[in-house]
């Protein structure tokens, strides 16, 4: 319960700091890829970057690949989505705006400018034994 009053207060007051937008673009180098992360909605920017954050903090070197895929995973989710959405998703698998599907359709949006990361973030969602997902999994759902 704490968990979801947490998120909805994230939801209602979500805007990245100038600050954040700076560590992103550090990591974002390419033009495909701000301007992939300047669509996703303020709560996924804040979310992203809450999961940067923490690969920057606990990870002792981490690749760049896992820092693109904490700012880049959730670019498939539709920029719309709102807090009533992601509440009957989470508890009910109901979805009006594909919310499910949104690794897929990520997937779509990166493949033909980087296979590695859109393979990623196909996968971000699912089992898997790569050690790569599984660690970026441990910080996707801390956040």
């Amino acid at each position: 319960m704490f968990y979801r009053l947490k998120q909805a207060f994230r939801a209602l007051f979500a805007k990245p700091s100038e600050k954040d937008k700076t560590l992103a673009l550090d990591v974002l180098k390419a033009p495909w890829e701000q301007e992939l992360f300047s669509t996703l909605s303020p709560y996924d920017q804040n979310h992203s970057l809450r999961i940067l954050k923490e690969i920057l903090e606990y990870e002792k070197s981490p690749s760049l690949i896992l820092k693109r895929l904490a700012l880049l995973h959730d670019v498939g989710k539709h920029p719309s989505l709102t807090l009533l959405d992601r509440a009957l998703y989470s508890k009910f698998k109901i979805s009006r705006k594909e919310i499910g599907k949104h690794p897929y359709l990520g997937y779509l949006k990166v493949k033909l400018y980087d296979a590695e990361l859109a393979e990623l973030i196909v996968k971000h969602h699912s089992m898997s034994d790569d050690s790569l997902i599984k660690r970026f999994q441990y910080y996707d759902n801390r956040n």
